[in-house]
């Protein structure tokens, strides 16, 4: 917690060192705002560039052989950021809907970025 001004009598005087600052405090605001930037370039909003069928996944090494049964976490935000990337869901909006960590969504959107399916507006 930050102490006020004026409470301390080393206040803008000469006295006033970093023995009397919260280095907890600091700490903690710095987390604070570097989740609020975070947040803040989640914000990107993408168009699905073949919103009518399926994109030719496999030939751009983003989709793995069918004959795996289970879904890895990658492919299953790829198919969450394909649905909803119409240039209206924000990425931390399909990590909310999806239940994928933020992290999953950008990194699995920059895979498909790269492969030219999705499109930043």
């Amino acid at each position: 917690m930050r102490t006020m001004y004026t409470l301390y009598p080393e206040y803008h005087t000469s006295l006033d060192n970093k023995s009397i600052m919260d280095f907890n405090g600091m700490v903690e605001s710095i987390e604070v705002l570097c989740s609020i930037v975070k947040e803040l370039e989640s914000y990107e909003l993408y168009i699905n560039k073949f919103p009518n069928g399926e994109p030719q996944l496999g030939k751009r090494g983003l989709f793995r052989s069918l004959s795996e049964i289970s879904r890895a976490e990658d492919e299953l935000a790829m198919w969450w950021i394909l649905n909803y990337s119409d240039g209206k869901n924000d990425l931390t909006s399909i990590a909310e809907r999806s239940g994928c960590h933020i992290d999953t969504i950008k990194r699995v959107t920059n895979k498909l970025k790269e492969g030219g399916i999705l499109e930043k507006l």
